[in-house]
């Protein structure tokens, strides 16, 4: 479990702890949060704001709609790669 991790479910504690299933359901529910988060800042003309919360949506979003290979796609794309560098 990575440190940070550590620290936030000991902060949460067990009664606030929010069960968001896998990491992509995390990241999903962060990008809509700070996308709300980010139309309430341009709402008020929170530039700076505005912009940081776009970062954050983009990475949230991002991270969200990846895509996980198989190793055989994995090996496969790292064949072409080869091929393609020689």
């Amino acid at each position: 479990m990575a440190e940070f991790e550590k620290v936030t479910k000991a902060k949460a504690g067990p009664k606030h702890a929010i069960d968001l299933g896998g990491r992509r359901q995390a990241a999903q529910y962060i990008s809509e949060m700070t996308l709300e988060l980010r139309n309430i800042a341009k709402a008020h003309e929170l530039l700076s704001l505005q912009g940081l919360l776009e970062i954050a949506y983009y990475e949230a979003f991002t991270a969200a709609t990846q895509n996980e290979l198989f190793d055989h796609e994995r090996a496969q794309i790292e064949k072409l790669n080869r091929a393609t560098v020689g």
